[in-house]
């Protein structure tokens, strides 16, 4: 467990620190991410409302993060 007693990963620092590496998949690339609890639950319910999936609303949420100016 760690200081906020969630339990996490053998050697999870190490695996959040080093370079990301994705999947060839067509023209994209896939990657694997977890989500708390209460994400994945907001995330999911926009997709039932939008009939779509979930892959699908995380695609979409990470598209229209991409476009915020953080300058």
């Amino acid at each position: 467990m760690n200081a906020e007693g969630n339990q996490m990963g053998r050697n999870f620092e190490d695996r959040t620190t080093r370079q990301a590496v994705g999947f060839p998949h067509g023209n994209h690339v896939k990657i694997v991410c977890a989500f708390d609890v209460e994400t994945f639950d907001d995330i999911r319910k926009r997709a039932v409302k939008a009939e779509t999936s979930v892959a699908e609303q995380v695609r979409k949420l990470v598209e229209w993060g991409l476009e915020v100016d953080v300058s």
